[in-house]
């Protein structure tokens, strides 16, 4: 019976707070961000990991960054070209991606650890692994966001690569629990 109620507050928590965001696919080596400010990406295939961008505009570049030079090739499509992104070479090697309405998010090869980006750079505080930032940045005005980020930190635990660092499912409920007992929650 616990774990029904268990079940269902944690269904109605998510019903509750649920936020506005929009993505695609399963992670992959090519993923890419829709909307008026899409590009994409790949991880580049040499073992390296490192990724590639491109977006809208007149030139296609590819660059590397274990050389200083870089080729650059002009393509004549009729409607848009692609060219590299400026900000991609902050992106630090990935293992996997993944795309949403305006940005991209990778699993870093070295860490595991989340790291997204845009055309204007790297999202804040993610890179650092931190999930404040992966809120969505209407749900931080005049709300309580504490218990979302005991939620992001209990969800964090509970995808963990390793299946040996893993909560067990009671685990989880006691988590859930310890949050209602906190009052960080309705």
């Amino acid at each position: 019976m616990q774990i029904l109620k268990a079940s269902m507050f944690l269904l109605l928590l998510l019903l509750i707070s649920a936020i506005s965001a929009s993505g695609f696919g399963s992670m992959g080596p090519i993923s890419a961000a829709f909307g008026d400010n899409g590009f994409f990406c790949a991880i580049d295939a040499s073992g390296k990991q490192e990724v590639i961008c491109w977006s809208k505009n007149s030139s296609f570049a590819t660059s590397s960054s274990s050389s200083s030079s870089s080729t650059t090739t002009t393509t004549s499509s009729a409607s848009t070209s692609l060219s590299t992104l400026e900000s991609a070479s902050e992106v630090p090697p990935m293992a996997a991606l993944s795309g949403g309405e305006g940005f991209l998010c990778g699993i870093l090869a070295n860490t595991s650890q989340v790291f997204c980006w845009t055309l204007m750079g790297s999202v804040p505080l993610i890179k650092q692994g931190k999930a404040a930032a992966i809120i969505d940045r209407f749900v931080a005005l005049p709300r309580n966001v504490e218990p979302l980020l005991k939620l992001a930190d209990i969800a964090e635990l509970a995808v963990r690569e390793d299946p040996s660092e893993r909560p067990t499912m009671s685990d989880l409920v006691n988590l859930l629990q310890q949050i209602v007992k906190d009052g960080l929650v309705l």
